[in-house]
Order: structure tokens, then C-alpha cells, then sequence
């Protein structure tokens, strides 16, 4: 039970946050398809885009309230507290966080960490500058590079080391692999991180082109799933090249909001996204074929 003293100082949207994350410490050291060591704060740039307003996703495995600190990948620089953590699924949560200032160049390397703390004992606010980090659970740290166009590259840089590593995704397509040939009903295999809903999307590799969202695949115990998708209509001509891509939903909730059969224009923010898969669109008889996105995708099973 929380002390009366705590519910003055803390907000009724902490209290949920905090009575959230503290059941989460019971699911400690599951991780993403269950290879990797659990930290008890694990983050991700989310949907990661041009600019320097980027939403930073996590899950918490330890008790806590995550902060998000922020800092320039420079000597002496220190840390800036960032926005705060908003409740996302069982253990999840989101932060924005921003990168600099408006004379930021392109190119500019800043870091990326959360820590867990008891705001009960230590307070953080918004812009706070903190020069060292506390003593407290803390997440590996991200590395991302400013861009002007396109995505920015996110690394990691584990505890104890100082190397980077590509962020791993919370979705992965094993199936096809990039410029394979396919039919226009094509099989995807792929695999998710525990906790998370995927959502299979296509695309024509075509100027104004949108996404297709596919049928809701079934997992298994281990987060992996197998689904055919469909790639254009019985118009659409050989060698049209099509993207894949997997979204993971943070809830069944988010995932409900991408009804199957729908065209979306943009990826939505906080959707952990997978490596894009292009494949190309060989012949297939016609009597084998389709008439449409709906032959296939009206059979599928809700969200």
C-alpha cells in the first residue's frame, strides 16, 4: 500500500505508472525471443525518423519510475532529464526526448538512457541537467546520429563496454529475404518479442504508394509466426516490387486501431518496426490468383 505522504508529492498518473512497474520485477530476465540478458530497463527509439524529436519506448523488469536522460556523445557533456514516461501495456512505457537544439547539425551523436528511480526520494523534472548518473537500475545505453533526411541510425552500447551494436528490433521477417521472387499470395515468416502484437504490412514500391494491413497472424509460444500476404491484384504486373514490413504493438488495443484490409499512409508513432523486406512479383497462373486484397483478407480473424 503507498503512504499517504507519497500520493501528495506524486501524480495520480505516476501512482498507475509506479503500481504498474512494480508488479513487472516478477517477469525479470524475459527478453526479446528469450537470447538475451534482461537489464531492468530495457529502451528503444521507436520508429525512429529525421529530426530531433524522437519517442523513446520501454519496459520496465525491475521495481522503479523511468526517467529518460539524454546527453551529447562528448567528453564532460551531461545529462538532460526528458519528458515523462507515460504508461504503455503490462510493463510498458513511452517518453519523447529531444536532441539539441535548433543548431544542431546533421551528424551530432547523442546518448540514451533510462534509469529507475523512487520519486519518493529523488525528484526529476523535465530539462533537469544532471552531470553524473546516479547510483540507481539503469538501461544500456543508445547511441543515435542526427539526420536531415531519411532514418537515423540507433546503436547500442551494452553495460561495461563501449562498443556499439545495431539496436535489435522488436519484429523480425526471417522469410522471404530481400529481392527474392514471389508469388502474389506469398508466404511470410517472421518472429516477435514477447508482450508485443505484430501487424503485417505491404506496400508497392511505387511513387504515392500505401500500406496494406494483412491478416492478424497466430503465434506460437515462442513468438514466431507464419502468414501469406497478399501483393497487389490480378492487374498488377511481373517484377512489381513490393516493401514488408512488421509493426509491434505495444497492446491488443493499439494493434485493433490497423483493421485488416485498410490502406495506411503513415507508420504510426511509438510501432516498433522491423527491417524492410522488398521482394519482386514473379508470374503466376491466372486461374491462381486473386481478384483482390479482400479474396484473402476477408477471412481474417479479429483483433
Amino acid at each position: 500500500m503507498l503512504k499517504s505522504s507519497y500520493r501528495k508529492h506524486v501524480s495520480p498518473q505516476k501512482l498507475v505508472l509506479v503500481a504498474v512497474l512494480a508488479i513487472a520485477s516478477a517477469a525479470f530476465g524475459e527478453t526479446a525471443y528469450g537470447t538475451e540478458p534482461a537489464t531492468p530497463v530495457s529502451i528503444r527509439i521507436s520508429n525512429a525518423q529525421a529530426g530531433r524529436l524522437q519517442l523513446v519506448t520501454g519496459t520496465v523488469n525491475a521495481p522503479g519510475l523511468p526517467v529518460i536522460l539524454v546527453k551529447p556523445d562528448l567528453p564532460n557533456e551531461p545529462w538532460w532529464v526528458q519528458g515523462q514516461a507515460v504508461p504503455a501495456g503490462p510493463r510498458g512505457f513511452s517518453a519523447k526526448a529531444v536532441f539539441g537544439s535548433a543548431a544542431t547539425l546533421p551528424g551530432t551523436k547523442f546518448r540514451v538512457v533510462a534509469i529507475l528511480t523512487d520519486p519518493n526520494t529523488t525528484r526529476y523534472v523535465t530539462g533537469q541537467v544532471i552531470k553524473d548518473l546516479p547510483e540507481v537500475p539503469l538501461s544500456d545505453q543508445l547511441l543515435i546520429t542526427l539526420v536531415k533526411t531519411g532514418t537515423p541510425p540507433v546503436a547500442v552500447i551494452r553495460a561495461g563496454s563501449d562498443k556499439p551494436e545495431e539496436q535489435p528490433r522488436l519484429a523480425e521477417i526471417t522469410s522471404p529475404k530481400t529481392s527474392a521472387n514471389v508469388d502474389r499470395v506469398a508466404e511470410v515468416k517472421g518472429r516477435i518479442q514477447t508482450d508485443y502484437h505484430p501487424i503485417v504490412l505491404v506496400r508497392p514500391l511505387t511513387d504515392g504508394s500505401v500500406w496494406y494491413v494483412q491478416n492478424t497472424p497466430e503465434l506460437t509460444e515462442t513468438g514466431e509466426f507464419t502468414l501469406k500476404v497478399v501483393l497487389g491484384n490480378s492487374q498488377t504486373k511481373q517484377g512489381q516490387r513490393f516493401r514488408i514490413i512488421v509493426l509491434a504493438a505495444p497492446s491488443k488495443e493499439a494493434a485493433s486501431k490497423l483493421k485488416v484490409g485498410t490502406a495506411v499512409r503513415e507508420i504510426p508513432d511509438g510501432a516498433g518496426v522491423s527491417k524492410e523486406t522488398v521482394v519482386t512479383l514473379r508470374e503466376v497462373l491466372k486461374e491462381d490468383a486473386p481478384e483482390s486484397q479482400a479474396a484473402i483478407l476477408e477471412s481474417s480473424p479479429p483483433r
